[in-house]
């Protein structure tokens, strides 16, 4: 018997067109042009995502930021500031290190330094601040036994500075400086420039005033008609402090008492007292009060005198040791 076909047929003798061999089929055109752009386009994607994007020297995926250049010491320095650190790059590639989350720069960066206060100085007193006097034996460490200088008040760090020799320690600092008549000349150069050597060393955290007197104090004025307040030593505080300093002139008589009052209203670490009157004294009644008023302040008294330091006692001496100071003696005669 004749073999048969196992294909079925329709009415007419003819194959149905959906079971026509797969041998026979024609990929449609549209089909090809869209595998063919497709497959150039996959390859575009992949070659483009290898190549490198950004900025040079910042990952990717990070925001840009400001980049601060440094060449003080020789290589440029890059300092990126990207909002939560970043990166020190010196001239040499493979030298960095990460910065400090709390400031765009590193640590072991150079801090700017500020320029210095400085007035016209009187013969003698060129350069920088220097103790020209002496102190009596033992000056720069008379205190009350078994009492120490206070802890400062305010925020921050101590300061440790000094007068002429005679150091106190705090934060908050005020300095009462006699300017009668008999401080004209050299004596008044040379503790208008102590005093600027003094705020030198403070930091702009710390904070200070300055009164000098005469028959009535005269005191640094913050705010025109407001009472006297504590300056923050930074670069603004001491621009300030020059001017006023700079202003003081050697004039009149002495009354002192006023002038401390003021001072311990401030309530200061540390009063450094400065002036050179035998007479008027402070009595032992005003002594007795200024240890009433007195809120823990320490207060360094400074004696300007003529010739040789008296060994005895005298209203200075006892002021600074009632109080938890230090006093010092300066031979005005060698100024």
């Amino acid at each position: 018997m004749p073999a048969t076909s196992s294909s079925p047929t329709n009415a007419e003798g003819l194959t149905p067109a959906h079971i026509i061999p797969a041998a026979r089929r024609q990929v449609p055109a549209w089909l090809m042009s869209f595998l063919l752009h497709f497959s150039v386009l996959t390859s575009c994607a992949y070659f483009i995502k290898e190549v490198p994007r950004g900025i040079a020297g910042i990952e990717e995926g990070k925001e840009a930021g400001i980049v601060l250049v440094s060449s003080g010491r020789g290589k440029p320095e890059y300092f990126a500031n990207d909002g939560g650190g970043g990166t020190l790059t010196t001239g040499d590639s493979e030298a960095s290190a990460s910065a400090s989350t709390s400031s765009p720069f590193p640590e072991s960066a150079e801090q700017p330094k500020t320029t210095g206060l400085k007035l016209p100085s009187a013969p003698g007193f060129g350069g920088p601040p220097s103790f020209p006097g002496e102190l009596t034996p033992g000056a720069g460490s008379f205190a009350l036994p078994g009492k120490g200088l206070p802890v400062g008040k305010g925020t921050g760090k101590n300061a440790r500075t000094q007068v002429f020799g005679v150091q106190g320690e705090g934060s908050r600092f005020v300095y009462v400086f006699d300017r009668s008549g008999s401080m004209e000349g050299a004596p008044l150069e040379a503790a208008k420039q102590q005093l600027i050597g003094s705020l030198e060393s403070l930091d702009k955290v710390h904070q200070f005033q300055i009164i000098f007197y005469n028959q009535k104090p005269y005191v640094m004025q913050l705010v025109p008609g407001q009472p006297p307040g504590m300056e923050f030593a930074n670069d603004a505080g001491k621009k300030r402090a020059e001017s006023f300093i700079g202003s003081i002139l050697a004039d009149g008589g002495t009354r002192h008492m006023e002038a401390m009052e003021m001072a311990l209203s401030l309530k200061p670490d540390v009063i450094f007292f400065l002036t050179d009157a035998d007479d008027p004294q402070l009595s032992a009644t005003d002594l007795s009060r200024i240890r009433r008023i007195n809120g823990g302040t320490s207060i360094n008294a400074i004696e300007f005198g003529s010739g040789p330091a008296n060994s005895g006692q005298n209203f200075l001496k006892r002021l600074a040791e009632q109080n938890h100071g230090n006093y010092g003696y300066v031979d005005v005669s060698k100024l």
